[in-house]
């Protein structure tokens, strides 16, 4: 929290790419211009193909969809096509435990369990 009573702004980042969110548009354009100012001089280049218009719906990124709502904040959804694939995961290995199957190959099984962790972390953000 600023001293103004604003949230700060914040930097996520995903393998290479990032994501700024500030209180307003103008600190999220500051904190932006930050972050590409460190980066040049940390000799990494900036991929102005990749620059988005600041938006409060910014879309979806990193297996998740971000929403900036007022009065409430910021909202951290998964898309509807990984929560249908989460539910359908899910749903699969209950079906398998109630039968009483016993031999799980292990490759699905790991598989899943990354796919389910990673739609985890978008939801309790």
């Amino acid at each position: 929290m600023r001293k103004d009573g604003l949230l700060a702004c914040d930097i996520f980042t995903f393998v290479d790419d990032e994501r700024v969110t500030g209180a307003t548009r103008e600190l999220a354009w500051q904190a932006g211009h930050r972050l590409t100012y460190i980066q040049a001089y940390l000799g990494v280049q900036d991929a102005a193909r990749k620059l988005r218009e600041l938006s409060k719906r910014g879309g979806a990124w990193a297996g998740s969809v971000v929403h900036t709502i007022s009065d409430v904040g910021v909202c951290v959804l998964t898309t509807e096509e990984k929560w249908k694939r989460f539910r359908d995961i899910i749903q699969k290995w209950l079906e398998r435990v109630e039968r009483g199957d016993q031999n799980f190959d292990h490759k699905e099984l790991q598989k899943d369990r990354g796919f389910c962790v990673h739609v985890c972390k978008t939801i309790h953000r």
